[in-house]
């Protein structure tokens, strides 16, 4: 596989740029369409220390929609995985 320099490089600037934005003033949206996120899941996020490309790769804000059981398994897990 060839892989440019510079395409790693602009991937690197986007996902910085993103991370920058401070992720209360993010609305997000998937396939068009804006998905709600309780104020309270984003102000847990932010005290969490991880980044916003973390938020999104984890699809965060799914664990909170769970049962609290389940959701506790899951972030065991995902801490697990750091």
């Amino acid at each position: 596989m060839k892989v440019d320099i510079e395409d790693i490089d602009e991937l690197n600037r986007k996902r910085k740029e993103f991370n920058d934005i401070p992720i209360e003033d993010i609305e997000f949206y998937e396939k068009g369409v804006k998905i709600d996120i309780p104020k309270e899941v984003i102000d847990e996020w932010r005290f969490i220390g991880l980044i916003n490309t973390d938020f999104v790769q984890d699809r965060y804000w799914e664990y909170k929609r769970k049962p609290s059981e389940e959701r506790c398994i899951k972030m065991l897990e995902f801490v697990k995985n750091l």
